[in-house]
Formats: structure tokens, C-alpha cells, sequence
């Protein structure tokens, strides 16, 4: 593990060595929804963490609230998904949580990411500078695998008199996810390619690890707005390709969809679970959602 998760793990050891704290559960603050799932999950029995950002709510737009400020100020460990996707940064969770650990999921070494820059494909262990890092990693079952492993092992250390519940629950969600990868490969088994575009370059992760490529994205992966030339590249490839749709967010534009691809159905597939109800459930739903989205655009 890198040195900053080693770090987290530690802090969290000593959060509830207290007596006061004995009989309690970690206080858990988790910054998106589909983390917050996994979370959710292994804390299962023992305790709920909490959600900063709403499933519906942009995450690049995020600002806290005092009560939000307030859940972050009382946390024991606060878990964001990288420094790529709000704009609540580790120094402004330090801020507001001096005695937190911090947990970055983006700093396990078990989980793959993928730069922005470039074609190239890194494991945590390679050395290089991941500064354009896609923080969208969760859309990859193998993943969301290690990154709630480690937690569970955060939980242990910092409340052990609960750690059989959380390993427990991590193997059993472990194997949920293993199903789920499975059910989603199976969907896809034998279909022609999807073709399909997306308003939001958000699915890298799940397009290649399921094989599922789009024919192209109106917006980049941080919400900037479509260039003059992007737009002109994508009407070509409406021209050239057909989409059979286009996968779009809770907050995309429709007219911006319809001036690019007119008629073409648009389908909402929102990568952080809009509509969806938050709580250990969200995960599985939002995967089996976005295959069922892709598979038909086939």
C-alpha cells in the first residue's frame, strides 16, 4: 500500500483506543454515492456512514453545507474518491477534520486507473506521476473488489472488537461483486458491438473492462463544455457510425444532445447512481442499470 494509505490505516488504529469510544462504532464520512455503497456494506451490522454528495448532485459542482462541514468536523474517517472529482480537496478535509483519517481511494495499490492523458494503463506500483487520473475507478468491479478489502481492514484496526463482522462482510461483498462482473460479462456475451455515445466521458473504466468501448464523448471526463471541434468530430461520427443512442447524466443538456445527434434516444446512465436509492444496494444497481443502458444500444 502507498505510504498515505499506510498512514490512514494507522490513524484509524488510534481513533478508538479511548475508553469513551469503546462501545462505538468509527464515525464514516464518504464523499459519492457508489463508494458510500461499498462502505455501507461492510460496515453493515455494526454501523451507517454518512454521504456528502447526493446521487443527482454534480459532483464537480459540490459545495459543502454547514451541516455537511459539521459531519466532516466529527468524523473519525473520511473516505473521498480522489482529488479529481469534487472540488473537496484532502487540504480542506483536513481542515474541517484534524483528527480524521483520511482515506484516498485513488491511493490503493490494488486498484487500477487509467490517465487521461494518453492511452497508457497504470497499476498503483509503477512510479509514475497520476496527476490526470480518471477518478471514475468504481466502474470497475476489480476495484471496488480491493478498495472495500482495504477498508474493511481500516475498520479492523481502528475497531477491532468488530473486526470479525467487517472482514466477514467484506468476503461476502467480495463475492457479490465477482457475481456481479460475472452477470454483466454474461449480458454483453454474443451481442453485436453497442453503438452508443456518451454525454460525459465517465465510463472508461466500465467500457474497458467489460470490453464495451463508445463510439465518443460530447464532454470531457471534468464536465468541460464540448469544443467547436469536438462537436464537429462527433456529428461526423453520427454520420459515419449510427448511434442507436446516447448515455447521459441526471444533469446533461437535451438540447445539446439533440443539436449533436437529432432523434437519436438518449438514455440516462448516470455513473454516480442518480435515482437510486444510497445504502449497500446502490452498487449493484447502478452496475446492472448501466449494463442494461449499453446493451440496448446494440
Amino acid at each position: 500500500m502507498s505510504n498515505g494509505f499506510l498512514a490512514a490505516l494507522t490513524a484509524a488504529a488510534l481513533l478508538l483506543s479511548g475508553a469513551a469510544r469503546a462501545q462505538e462504532a468509527p464515525r464514516v464520512v464518504v464523499d459519492i454515492a457508489p463508494v458510500h455503497s461499498l462502505v455501507a456494506a461492510v460496515m453493515e451490522g455494526v454501523g451507517t456512514p454518512e454521504l456528502l454528495v447526493k446521487p443527482g448532485t454534480d459532483p464537480h459542482d459540490f459545495a459543502l453545507r454547514p451541516s455537511q462541514a459539521r459531519a466532516l468536523q466529527e468524523a473519525d474517517i473520511v473516505i473521498f474518491t480522489g482529488s479529481g472529482l469534487t472540488p473537496l480537496r484532502a487540504a480542506t478535509i483536513a481542515g474541517l477534520s484534524p483528527d480524521a483519517a483520511l482515506i484516498d481511494w485513488m491511493e490503493i495499490e490494488e486498484g487500477t486507473v487509467h490517465l487521461m492523458a494518453g492511452d497508457d494503463d497504470h497499476d498503483h506500483d509503477d512510479g509514475h506521476d497520476h496527476g490526470a487520473v480518471d477518478p471514475h475507478a468504481w466502474l470497475d468491479p476489480a476495484n471496488a473488489i480491493a478498495w472495500q478489502a482495504a477498508f474493511a481492514e481500516v475498520l479492523a484496526s481502528a475497531d477491532p472488537a468488530n473486526a470479525p463482522v467487517y472482514r466477514g462482510n467484506s468476503d461476502r461483498l467480495a463475492d457479490e461483486l465477482r457475481t456481479i462482473a460475472t452477470r454483466i460479462e454474461a449480458s454483453f456475451a454474443g451481442m453485436p458491438p453497442p453503438r452508443y455515445l456518451v454525454a460525459h466521458d465517465a465510463f472508461r473504466y466500465f467500457e474497458e473492462r467489460f470490453g464495451v468501448p463508445s463510439l465518443g464523448a460530447v464532454t470531457g471526463w471534468d464536465g468541460a463544455a464540448a469544443s467547436a471541434g469536438r462537436m464537429a468530430d462527433l456529428r461526423a461520427t453520427v454520420e459515419a457510425a449510427a448511434p442507436a443512442c446516447i448515455l447521459a447524466g441526471s444533469t446533461t443538456d437535451p438540447d445539446l444532445m439533440a443539436a449533436i445527434a437529432p432523434g437519436v434516444q438518449v438514455i440516462e446512465a448516470d455513473p454516480e447512481g442518480a435515482g437510486l436509492e444510497p445504502g449497500p444496494g446502490l452498487y449493484s444497481a447502478l452496475m446492472d442499470r448501466l449494463a442494461a443502458a449499453i446493451a440496448g444500444c446494440g
